[in-house]
């Protein structure tokens, strides 16, 4: 066993490396920050349970879906995310980085998974998926472009946490795995 992890030592420590080229890569531009605190906060979380509401009352049949897989998504993904973030303590990158200093203030202090990207990618494919079960027809319509619209947000979600310096690439890139993965294990394992 301990011969596996000093095998896997070198490999996480040049992903590390890999992930902390493409945080400079992408934090040296010098775009406005404004857009990335509004986008950021938009997943902050009091908006997931507006919208499912919503949902809920005013489409009713995928609403209810919606309103259902989005509560047991979350319920399912919070403890796993709070144990693989204080499980692996992946310092935030004004922890490790010297000299610099986040854009926004974090919650907390470790940076992996980044619980905003899947918080944003459990909504978009909640979304998606209830959409996709009502008489859902492929190509171009009000369906498809709002599903095209929520990942596009929930992509953004990610890239604001990498533009505002507080998690790396990876974080972000969990993040989506562990909210699209959990959530349509959800949809097929236990609503289906």
């Amino acid at each position: 066993m301990t011969k596996i992890i000093a095998n896997c030592i070198p490999l996480l420590y040049a992903l590390q490396r890999l992930d902390e080229a493409a945080f400079h890569k992408a934090f040296r531009s010098d775009r406005a920050r404004a857009p990335f605190r509004k986008i950021s906060s938009s997943a902050d979380g009091h908006l997931y349970l507006i919208c499912a509401l919503f949902c809920w009352i005013w489409i009713r049949e995928p609403g209810s879906h919606f309103l259902s897989l989005l509560c047991i998504s979350f319920m399912v993904e919070r403890p796993i995310y709070m144990i693989l973030k204080n499980g692996l303590k992946r310092n935030r990158p004004a922890q490790i980085i010297p000299g610099f200093s986040s854009i926004i203030v974090p919650s907390d202090h470790f940076s992996f998974p980044s619980g905003h990207t899947s918080g944003a990618f459990i909504f978009a494919t909640a979304l998606s998926l209830s959409l996709a079960d009502t008489n859902f027809i492929s190509g171009f319509n009000a369906e498809s472009l709002m599903i095209f619209t929520v990942y596009c947000w929930a992509v953004m979600v990610g890239l604001s946490r990498v533009m505002l310096g507080v998690h790396f690439p990876g974080d972000t890139l969990a993040g989506a795995t562990l909210g699209f993965s959990i959530t349509v294990s959800v949809h097929y394992v236990v609503l289906l």
